[in-house]
């Protein structure tokens, strides 16, 4: 079927709320794409799938653990009482009664003047309330000779010395990690209830791109947008819905959009939200009836972004600039991830530091811009022109340049938002 282009708007209707530049803070952005997003439901998991999914609720031991007192080392078990004052020169004697290995059942109580030969997290039988490391004694014709004292309780675990059964391991919003995965199969759990993955669409704008892996023709680029959006929505624990190129025609992005409504609970859109006369995603959302909650944001990079609602999906509409929409990207998706899986996880951890390098540019509106973070001392790099990529690499942080602030020298004090990275996702 030909495409047919919608008869552009005017200029002063492309402009109608680009006029209202500077009444949005990027921090009352932040607000209004938070709110009314949906919850996502939740599922039960295995263990093995749940690495850098939100619970949806809390994680309770089934057992102690360790769920028996076992021995730290190998050595002997015994009564720490009966070596008081042993040493080479005056060594204790104990009857050899028998061995013990991790993972047998347990052996008899030991009585007075008797050792257990005991393995690295064997149980230690009632009786004994100590282990007596093997470099500490001579074991020879049925005895063990004990050539250092031992106090009560050493080289001893006891019942619940990493966790008691019943004890909470993790909170409900809480992301799981690899170490909650060993404690929980430690705790005897085999399952997590978790929150499903949010599935996010990203449609990217524009005639002009094309994809990597073609020969590139005149004119056009190559699509940076999805490949990126792509990767840090796995990391955020997102999974993709429809991911496509839709070009500059109206009635096809219109199409795309309504599409992706139906099976995501986001979208992401790039390009087009400016003033150009290619720059549709207004007109075509209005033709949606969607909401517009905003458009336009008193920021760089990323001014002209626009927020809808279509069919209470929320939709997300950043510039088709790479470092424009890589930033905006940041600092609203994170917080409308969190929100929507219930994460109690800081996003965007704000870090103080001081200035390693300079910075030129005058003051003007708030200004975020790529950098680096370590130890309290915070780098600029040496590009922050909108349409690199290159400059993202190795950075960990957006500098964020209050309204007003500028010119930097080195050594002032500076505020930075780190670009956190959950894990592996799915």
């Amino acid at each position: 079927m030909q495409r047919m282009l919608l008869p552009p708007l005017s200029l002063r209707e492309r402009n109608l709320n680009m006029k209202k530049e500077g009444k949005i803070s990027i921090w009352e952005a932040m607000d209004l794409v938070c709110r009314d997003l949906p919850v996502m439901a939740e599922e039960e998991v295995s263990l093995t799938e749940s690495l850098g999914r939100v619970l949806s609720r809390d994680v309770f031991t089934l057992i102690s653990q360790p769920p028996f007192p076992r021995s730290a080392m190998d050595g002997y078990a015994l009564k720490a009482e009966e070596t008081m004052e042993a040493s080479e020169a005056s060594p204790k004697l104990f009857k050899l009664v028998g061995c013990q290995y991790a993972g047998d059942s347990y052996f008899r109580e030991l009585k007075a003047g008797e050792a257990l030969r005991i393995m690295t997290g064997a149980a230690i039988p009632e009786g004994a309330d100590a282990v007596v490391r093997q470099e500490d004694t001579v074991e020879d014709d049925g005895q063990v000779t004990v050539l250092r004292a031992v106090e009560a309780w050493q080289n001893y675990c006891p019942v619940g010395e990493d966790f008691s059964s019943g004890e909470c391991l993790a909170r409900a919003g809480d992301r799981v990690d690899a170490f909650l995965i060993s404690a929980a199969a430690a705790a005897g759990v085999d399952r997590f209830n978790v929150r499903t993955l949010p599935r996010v669409s990203i449609l990217t704008t524009g005639d002009e791109i094309q994809e990597p892996g073609t020969e590139l023709k005149e004119g056009k680029i190559y699509n940076s947008h999805t490949v990126l959006f792509m990767a840090r929505l796995r990391q955020m624990g997102c999974r993709p819905a429809i991911v496509d190129s839709v070009g500059d025609d109206d009635e096809f992005i219109r199409d795309k959009i309504s599409e992706a409504a139906g099976c995501s609970d986001l979208i992401i859109t790039t390009g087009g939200v400016s003033v150009g006369l290619k720059d549709c995603l207004p007109r075509v959302m209005e033709k949606l009836k969607a909401r517009i909650v905003f458009h336009g944001i008193a920021v760089k990079p990323g001014m002209p972004t626009m927020f809808s609602l279509y069919n209470d999906v929320p939709v997300l509409s950043l510039s088709g600039n790479p470092y424009s929409a890589s930033a905006i990207f940041e600092l609203l998706v994170q917080p409308m991830i969190k929100k929507m899986t219930l994460g109690r996880q800081d996003v965007l951890k704000k870090v103080e530091g001081k200035s390693s390098d300079r910075y030129k540019k005058n003051p003007g509106p708030t200004r975020f811009l790529r950098g680096y973070y370590e130890d309290g001392q915070i780098s600029f790099g040496n590009d922050q022109r909108n349409g690199q990529t290159r400059a993202g690499i190795g950075s960990n942080c957006l500098i964020c340049l209050e309204e007003g602030r500028g010119p930097v020298a080195v050594g002032e004090p500076l505020t930075a938002y780190l670009l956190y990275c959950y894990g592996l996702g799915t």
